[in-house]
């Protein structure tokens, strides 16, 4: 599973608690390279944001693409 942040920012606090929680639950997890940038109001410039999301959907071993939060 790969977490993105494709809309505004996550805290570090909050991506590790949701990363450890869906650890617990047995899930491998890895994060997008910009999922902590700050670009503004957004998680990063739109090719950060973009670059991310494109590579975990590309990523044949990630089977699940989830944001780290809504937008």
């Amino acid at each position: 599973m790969a977490v993105v942040a494709p809309s505004g920012p996550v805290s570090p606090e909050r991506l590790a608690y949701g990363c450890a929680r869906l650890r617990a639950a047995g899930l491998d997890v890895v994060t997008g390279e910009h999922v902590l940038a700050r670009h503004g109001l957004f998680a990063g410039t739109d090719q950060e944001r973009a670059a991310d999301l494109t590579a975990a959907w590309c990523d044949e071993r990630v089977r699940a693409v989830l944001c780290a939060r809504g937008g």
